[in-house]
Order: structure tokens, then sequence, then C-alpha cells
């Protein structure tokens, strides 16, 4: 779904979807996988949430159909706001590779009668293979365990310590790594390194008016 929402509604609008708006859907909605949310670097509408749903079903259960036809009083604040708003439902005809990034293209493409595989193939084969190597387009998802500020350096080398003897442990690996992750664990002091030069990383390439402001 895109949509725009009024500048002086803008914060409290985030705060709700991301709150409470799309753990409603991903936890209490079956067929519903995980939610993602996206701002656009330019052009609009500003925001889109995307849902992955276990098929286009999902959105014809009781349940879901029961949370359109009745929408809870916070979300009443924002939906008469509503500008510009589009909805879709799609299905994954074409994909290349298991990685994934922070950034999305929407791109329309209008079809010709009769030519719907041959444009699938296409895009399977050629055009998706041909975006994801292209120079610069290099990023991916990282985790790392964090902890509040003011924790004693004792229980934080404890606590790295746990989680590197985790990491180390041979069907940890191997659930990992067939998953298509690649562990690395290491040092607090490396873990601080690698994340301030992420952060540097991003902040060259993050538009001011995207509000990232540290």
């Amino acid at each position: 779904m895109w949509t725009n929402i009024p500048p002086e509604l803008d914060h409290n609008f985030n705060e709700c979807y991301n709150r409470e708006h799309m753990p409603e859907r991903i936890l209490g909605l079956d067929g519903f996988v995980r939610g993602r949310r996206f701002v656009a670097y330019e052009g609009g509408p500003r925001y889109l949430a995307l849902y992955d749903t276990r098929s286009v079903a999902a959105f014809h259960t009781e349940p879901y159909l029961a949370l359109k036809r009745n929408y809870d009083p916070v979300s009443m604040r924002f939906v008469p706001n509503f500008k510009d708003t589009r909805k879709c439902a799609a299905e994954v005809t074409a994909q290349s590779g298991t990685v994934e990034g922070g950034f999305i293209s929407a791109t329309p493409i209008a079809r010709a009668p009769g030519k719907a595989e041959g444009l699938r193939a296409w895009i399977a084969t050629s055009l998706l293979p041909e975006v994801v190597t292209l120079p610069g387009v290099d990023f991916y998802l990282w985790q790392a365990m964090l902890a509040p500020a003011g924790l004693s350096r004792a229980t934080v080398a404890q606590l790295n310590g746990e989680l590197n003897k985790a990491l180390g442990n041979a069907e940890v690996k191997t659930r990992m790594t067939q998953q298509g992750n690649e562990l690395m664990g290491g040092t607090p002091q490396q873990a601080t390194a690698f994340i301030s030069a992420e952060i540097a990383r991003w902040r060259k390439i993050i538009k001011p008016e995207m509000r990232i402001t540290r």
C-alpha cells in the first residue's frame, strides 16, 4: 500500500504504524509472514507498506476482512487523512538470488497479450541478474547483539563470550549457514567499529529529507 499523510501527522502516524498496525497484521492474522515499510527516495506517494503472505488468499480471510470493516480508534485517527493511496496484491512470478536489501524499486510494466511467459523469463534470466551485479549495488542484512548503555564491562564480556560460544557450536553453524547466513562473531570493539562504519557509509547515501540526523 502506497500513501501520503499530512506533515503534521507524520510522526504519530509512523509511531502507530510501526508499533501497532504492523504487529497487529503480522502477529494477529494467519497467512501474514512479515511486513516492511519504505519511504520514497524521490517522487511519491511518500510511504510504502509491503506485506509478505503465504498467498493472496490471506487478504480474503474473514479475520482480515473484519479488520478492514472495523478500524480501531487509533487507526481512525489516520485513515481518513490518507492521500494518494494505492493498494494492490501481487504474486512473485520471478526472482533471482536470495539477497535482501533495504531499498525497493517499484516499476510498472505493461505486458502485451500472450507475452506473459516471455516477459517473466526475461525478468528472471536477464533483468534481475544484471541489476543485482551492477557496480555500487553492494548491501546486505546484518544482525548484532546490543545491550543498554552503562552495562558493566564484566557483563558485556560475559555476554560476548557466551554469544561467541553459541556461534561456534557445530549445530548452530550448520543451521545458520543452511539459511544463507555468514557467522562472524568477534569482540565488542570490533562490533562497534563495524556499526560505526555502516552508519558512515549509509549517511552518504540517504538523503537529508529522510530525517536521518545521527
